[in-house]
């Protein structure tokens, strides 16, 4: 709910004729266990003091600094040389790529846990041929997983499921198979369904002749888009080997505007996009593959089938009623092909472990969560 009421204390912003440009001392409101103290906008450093008689219990951090970076690699030298004690950055942990040079450090810990998060590859349902169900299946069969999960993570990626929830999210359903690159049943696939090369140009047309040509939109990420690109390099070569012709969004790519404004029109065919650790955790990746739950304007599916067991899992009034949703949801999505994950990763978020004991490294999320400023104390 916090995500879309933002409530205010009314003695102070009632006052206030243009709330965007207010910066009074009394504007820096909080809701937590810190207030906000001072920031060197040079250093890039931001200081907070824990307030007194925090609902919740006491603080054992009585003072924080947080301290921003432009890259992991500032990131880490700093927490090398004792300047920062530990990382955080919503869903975007230390690249699996500079895991090596944390691993086995005296005083560090790479804070590696399980991502319930994931990459994903979401199909527009609003256009053919992503609308149509033997295309998506054709395309998962093209696709080469485990180089999709090396270039994601590395030597600690996996290949995932045909039912896309990772499994350190609670209903992962481990009977569901995971996916495997079968070129020729894709071939196969495409062929029973009509989609042809009836030019001998290499590439299949339409059932009914029109030239194909389907479109690629990675989402715009500034932290993403190397991977992104990488991922639609993937998908193009590999629908191009069982004769499907693409081309990417150059535009998408560049400007969060026009991403913004792409994703609300429906349009997409193939779009490569993210389901953050928080949104998995509860509300799943579905959330951004069936039209009717996001505000955004994402998905464009309305199967009712679909909606229905998903409708059941938003408002699950038990832990039964939650898992026999997502349960059933993951069964149809291996059938229906809504989308995939390109990966079921792990990620990193280090920490120093010669000042403080007590940390408490919550999966996907690191350290820094609310179980911290009530453990956490100095060595």
């Amino acid at each position: 709910m916090a995500n879309y009421v933002h409530v205010l204390p009314k003695h102070i912003w009632e006052k206030v004729e243009d709330n965007k440009t207010y910066t009074g001392e009394d504007s820096a409101v909080g809701c937590g266990p810190y207030k906000f103290v001072n920031v060197d906008k040079d250093a890039q450093i931001s200081y907070y003091e824990a307030v007194n008689d925090y609902f919740y219990g006491d603080v054992t951090v009585k003072k924080v600094s947080i301290h921003s970076f432009s890259n992991h690699d500032a990131l880490l030298m700093a927490m090398k040389n004792n300047e920062i004690d530990a990382m955080f950055d919503y869903s975007n942990p230390l690249p699996a790529t500079l895991a090596g040079s944390i691993i086995g450090v005296k005083n560090l810990d790479s804070g590696m846990s399980p991502n319930q998060g994931h990459n994903q590859l979401t199909f527009g349902f609003n256009k053919a041929p992503t609308n149509d169900v033997s295309f998506r299946k054709a395309t998962a069969y093209a696709l080469d997983w485990k180089l999709l999960s090396t270039v994601t993570a590395g030597e600690y990626g996996n290949i995932p499921g045909w039912g896309v929830v990772a499994p350190s999210n609670v209903g992962y359903d481990s009977s569901i198979p995971k996916l495997a690159q079968d070129k020729e049943k894709a071939k196969a696939i495409l062929d029973k369904a009509g989609y042809l090369d009836k030019n001998g140009d290499g590439f299949r047309e339409f059932p009914d002749g029109r030239q194909m040509d389907v479109l690629i939109s990675p989402q715009f990420s500034a932290a993403k888009k190397p991977l992104f690109l990488r991922y639609a390099e993937i998908i193009a070569n590999d629908l191009k080997a069982v004769g499907v012709k693409t081309h990417l969004d150059e535009q998408i790519i560049s400007s969060q505007e026009y991403s913004s404004k792409f994703i609300k029109s429906g349009e997409c065919e193939l779009f490569i996009g993210y389901t953050t650790s928080g949104k998995a955790a509860y509300d799943t990746a579905y959330f951004y593959l069936i039209k009717g739950f996001s505000p955004g304007g994402w998905p464009t599916c309305e199967d009712p089938e679909f909606y229905a067991h998903y409708s059941k899992l938003m408002n699950a009034m038990s832990r039964q009623e939650y898992l026999d949703s997502i349960k059933a949801i993951q069964k149809k999505n291996a059938d229906e092909v809504l989308g995939l994950a390109l990966c079921w990763d792990t990620v990193f978020f280090p920490y120093r472990t010669d000042n403080f004991k007590g940390w408490i490294n919550y999966p996907s999320w690191g350290v820094i969560n609310n179980s911290t400023w009530f453990n956490v104390k100095a060595k």
